[in-house]
């Protein structure tokens, strides 16, 4: 509702005797110096009840969560269900039961893609656990389910599948990155299997995936090699040194960012005075040992540091 003038006494500190109320909050305000003449119909937007504990007050709460892609049918779905009998426990005809039944059946058949997406949005969450994927991630991939199960992509295939390729996906779009064989391993099927699901939905819905950033790759695999936090960020250091030219820059473009990732590693140990090998290196990466030792002598060109590989 929109302001209105009220009728009243003279405004106490400029005399005025113009006035409007403001709905919203319940003040008489005067319309030549602002005060507030009168707040006795004030509107409290607090609650106008106490609780005493989380429990006594998500019962009491009048609003649910926000709205969000991982509950497919916002917590209101609509099933019909074929019944002898209505809601009262009264019989129903013969004719009108045959009737509900058939509902029922038209139902389950034409609502393909929220049953699908249920399925696919609850194996998701079982493997966004076990992967410890962020919430950011998660919603990334489950809108990636959506648009591949809506255009018919998960008719004929595992939703194992569909869903490891939506992880995969959103694991690079948000640079929380999951390699295949892990999201393979978690879901309980092979990583062929995830890369021609990947490759189908990428082509279908003609969809762009950036690749992963070596930077951020290198946090999980200093963790898996067991390197300490700050030779990890020496080796960031010396990546994003030498992404910040131009030259960098197309240097770095082309080839597989595991690849730098593990060279920057390396680089960084050797500084640092760790004594870890490049077999190793290339055994937790998964590339072979000459990629990782050409990527190296691409960075020692780089960077104005001597360094024997």
């Amino acid at each position: 509702m929109g302001e209105e003038v009220i009728p009243k006494s003279r405004c106490p500190t400029c005399f005025g005797d113009s006035f409007h109320k403001d709905y919203d909050t319940g003040e008489i305000i005067c319309n030549k110096c602002g005060r507030v003449v009168d707040e006795t119909d004030r509107v409290s937007h607090e609650r106008e009840w106490r609780d005493f504990g989380d429990e006594e007050s998500r019962e009491r709460d009048r609003a649910g969560p926000p709205k969000t892609i991982l509950v497919p049918d916002k917590g209101f779905p609509t099933v019909i269900r074929g019944s002898k009998s209505d809601a009262r426990g009264k019989d129903l005809s013969p004719s009108v039961s045959e009737q509900m039944t058939r509902l029922a059946k038209i139902q389950r058949q034409s609502n393909y893609p929220e049953r699908s997406l249920y399925l696919a949005i609850t194996i998701l969450r079982r493997a966004a656990n076990n992967l410890s994927l962020s919430k950011g991630t998660v919603e990334v991939a489950a809108k990636g389910l959506e648009e591949a199960i809506t255009a018919g992509l998960a008719k004929g295939r595992k939703m194992e599948a569909l869903v490891g390729a939506a992880i995969y996906q959103a694991s690079r779009i948000s640079g929380n990155f999951r390699e295949y064989k892990k999201i393979a391993r978690v879901l309980g099927i092979t990583k062929k299997e995830i890369q021609k699901t990947d490759r189908l939905i990428r082509n279908a819905l003609n969809k762009q995936v950036p690749l992963s950033q070596p930077e951020f790759l290198m946090s999980q695999f200093g963790e898996r090699l067991e390197i300490f936090p700050t030779i990890v960020n020496l080796g960031i250091r010396i990546i994003r040194t030498i992404a910040s030219e131009q030259s960098g820059k197309i240097m770095l473009s082309g080839k597989d960012p595991r690849s730098w990732a593990g060279s920057g590693l390396y680089m960084a140990c050797l500084v640092s005075g760790n004594s870890i090998t490049q077999k190793q290196i290339a055994d937790v990466i998964q590339i072979t040992e000459v990629t990782l030792r050409n990527r190296c002598k691409d960075l020692v060109g780089k960077i104005d540091i001597t360094i024997e590989i």
